[in-house]
């Protein structure tokens, strides 16, 4: 599948179906999702509920790998992997990469990329790397359930799809996570030092507001934050409180 078709892909809605109860691991999961950002793990997992399918969550890369590894050892083989580009202790591209050499190709196991980037180079590294395609944050039921369809066909009904709704706990933690980003950023307007493992942590907590502010309705914040993330990259340690200041203001 082209990586193209899977971004902007309109699916109908389709009639509720049961929600089964949250699991972090599970015997009957198919599908593995290896993602640290927390709340977008548990959206993605609880879309992949509604739909009728449990799904696994690592919270690295590491982790990932051993979980693919003990799951076809017991005879119960993931049929896909979704993997967060970037992740501590190991990338998406270097997990994936070490699961190929470790025999599990394409057809034993599908990967497909969960990334807030779109841009061409970074998703030809993708591929090269040897994932199937990428799958754009904010992730949705229809995207997650194009990706399944297009990659584990066998796991899904053709309507299998209902609407996002976060449910109230993940809201909460995202207006948290928001506030504390927020605050963080005013101190230093206030005269907080910058140091570099400021400018770290101020970079790892934009990338992840960016990957999650769509799914709860602030598709602007996520892209101020994925503009703000990159000139973080890009500026001068004398421009970063101007930088960050003026995303503060357009985010209010």
């Amino acid at each position: 599948m082209d990586v193209a078709n899977m971004t902007g892909l309109r699916i109908g809605v389709a009639e509720p179906v049961v929600v089964r109860p949250f699991e972090r691991a599970s015997e009957n999961a198919r599908i593995l999702l290896a993602e640290d950002n927390i709340i977008a793990a548990e959206l993605i997992a609880m879309m992949g509920h509604r739909l009728g399918l449990p799904i696994a969550l690592a919270s690295d890369g590491a982790e990932a790998i051993e979980m693919v590894r003990t799951a076809a050892l017991a005879g119960r083989p993931y049929s896909l992997l979704l993997v967060d580009a970037m992740m501590p202790v190991l990338h998406g591209i270097e997990v994936v990469k070490r699961l190929r050499r470790a025999g599990f190709d394409d057809e034993t196991l599908p990967v497909v990329a969960v990334t807030a980037a779109s841009a061409t180079d970074e998703v030809k590294a993708y591929l090269a790397a040897g994932m199937q395609a990428y799958l754009p944050k904010p992730v949705s039921s229809a995207s997650l359930a194009a990706a399944i369809r297009a990659w584990a066909p066998d796991l899904l009904d053709a309507n299998d799809v209902e609407r996002d709704e976060p449910a109230r706990s993940l809201t909460e933690r995202y207006e948290t996570r928001k506030r504390e980003l927020f605050d963080r950023i005013d101190a230093i307007g206030e005269g907080a030092p910058i140091t570099r493992e400021t400018i770290r942590e101020l970079r790892d907590m934009l990338h992840k507001l960016a990957g999650i502010a769509g799914s709860f309705g602030e598709e602007r914040l996520s892209t101020l934050a994925a503009e703000c993330e990159t000139r973080l990259s890009h500026s001068a340690p004398a421009e970063l409180p101007a930088v960050l200041g003026a995303f503060r203001q357009a985010a209010a």
